[in-house]
């Protein structure tokens, strides 16, 4: 039997490795916007209706996520995230035996039987327990799929609410994607357009709106239909055309873990280059001047984000990544 025993325990680690084999970490990004600009609290931004308003809370639940891949899917469940639309949101949806996302499903809300649970029951660092401001609306009426208030009208002087709920409402997203794939895993980003939250909803006056029906389910609609898309797979993703002319950097992917970057701006200021890890983290930060070119570090293989800033505008942006 002894003799025996390190055959099994080789056979073991075998079949373990070969479990392992193939497995990728799926990690989706949100950007959050107004329009084509960043979001940011009381921010002025129209809707398609001219709708002047801004927005001082925003946030609403993720679930139901399914991933088409490989000529098959995979559905992810009892997973649930709270997006507040102004902290940076990366969403880690677990390791996987997939190779290539075609399409990503999944649902703002709260599904059926936890949507009528007790919030009491689930631990603090659960995003289904009590939050403050409130994101639950009663065990009967369960949890508020999405809740957005802020200001409308010309004055920005008309409260607007807009808390969306109801079984009936939680509505399925699907997006087609093109994902960045590494050896450290498999990136899905998203845009998220806040402004398209309320289309076809008039603010200009104010409206308040809590339940499954009138504006607040056109909310939970215009989720599903209108405010999410793919991020832009170009190399760079230049926000004001007027302020910056070049954008280089190389390599890119890289396989040293430092990348050259060469900036031109049309006034010829310098500008802050602003290193990012794909969790919001800062890596590294400098200032360069106009027709320059500069290298910077990374810190670790994995996705980053380069922002380029003038005068604290953002005006250049792009995906870097580490093999």
């Amino acid at each position: 039997m002894k003799k025996l025993l390190p055959s099994f325990l080789l056979m073991l680690f075998l079949f373990s490795t070969s479990i392992l084999i193939g497995q990728n970490n799926v990690t989706l990004k949100i950007n959050h916007k107004l329009g084509d600009a960043d979001f940011a609290f009381n921010t002025e931004a129209a809707n398609n209706m001219n709708n002047e308003f801004n927005v001082d809370r925003l946030e609403y639940y993720m679930s139901g996520f399914t991933l088409l891949h490989d000529d098959t899917s995979t559905e992810i469940s009892d997973l649930y995230f709270l997006v507040r639309a102004n902290e940076e949101t990366v969403l880690d949806l677990g390791s996987f035996d997939i190779d290539n996302i075609t399409e990503i499903r999944f649902h703002i809300g709260v599904d059926e039987d936890p949507n009528h649970s007790d919030p009491s029951g689930y631990s603090s660092s659960n995003p289904l327990s009590p939050q403050f401001p409130s994101m639950h609306w009663g065990w009967a009426a369960g949890y508020r799929f999405i809740a957005m208030e802020g200001k409308g009208g010309a004055s920005l002087n008309q409260e607007f609410q807009l808390h969306g709920l109801g079984d009936n409402n939680y509505f399925e997203t699907r997006k087609v994607v093109t994902p960045t794939t590494t050896t450290e895993g498999i990136l899905i980003e998203l845009d998220a357009d806040y402004t398209r939250v309320i289309e076809d909803v008039n603010v200009s006056s104010g409206v308040i709106s809590h339940g499954e029906t009138g504006a607040a389910k056109t909310a939970l609609e215009n989720m599903k239909d209108h405010v999410f898309s793919q991020t832009s797979s170009d190399v760079s993703d230049v926000t004001d055309y007027t302020a910056i002319s070049k954008l280089e950097v190389f390599p890119n992917p890289t396989a040293n873990q430092e990348i050259q970057i060469s900036v031109e701006t049309v006034n010829s200021e310098a500008v802050n280059l602003q290193l990012f890890r794909v969790d919001g983290s800062l890596v590294n930060s400098k200032t360069v001047s106009s027709n320059n070119t500069t290298v910077m570090q990374l810190d670790a293989k994995g996705f980053y984000f380069l922002r380029v800033l003038q005068n604290g505008q953002t005006v250049a942006y792009q995906k870097i990544v580490a093999q």
